[in-house]
């Protein structure tokens, strides 16, 4: 669940850092009032995903809606056909490796995955 907030932030981030705004007369632009990672990917401008890339946002869009943020959600998905990814902190990495390219300072630090990923399994 954090990794899907995770991605949902480094999305907004990506626009802000491209000069644009997340608010507009004090209100959340459209584009932003969603939690659908696929939306925001392609709203960021973020297109090189690959099938699994996909996968895993859609998995981690339903999951962070539906068990993480609203007790009672809005409206229903049914979840078939949306497996758990085996490989997920794999092509979870590969998708913040796309997404660190967005940033111009990106080499001014380190984001060891698998540090990170060592403190939390």
């Amino acid at each position: 669940m954090l990794k899907a907030y995770s991605l949902e932030c480094i999305f907004k981030a990506i626009w802000l850092n491209k000069g644009n705004k997340l608010v507009e007369n004090g209100k959340l632009i459209a584009q932003f009032k969603t939690h659908d990672l696929s939306e925001l990917s392609r709203t960021v401008g973020i297109c090189d995903l690959n099938e699994n890339e996909k996968d895993l946002l859609k998995y981690f869009s339903q999951y962070s809606i539906v068990y993480g943020r609203y007790p009672i959600p809005a409206s229903y998905k049914n979840n078939d056909g949306l497996d758990f990814p085996v490989h997920h902190f794999e092509i979870f990495k590969n998708i913040i490796n796309k997404l660190l390219r967005c940033f111009p300072t990106k080499n001014d630090y380190q984001l060891n995955l698998d540090y990170i990923h060592e403190l939390i399994s």
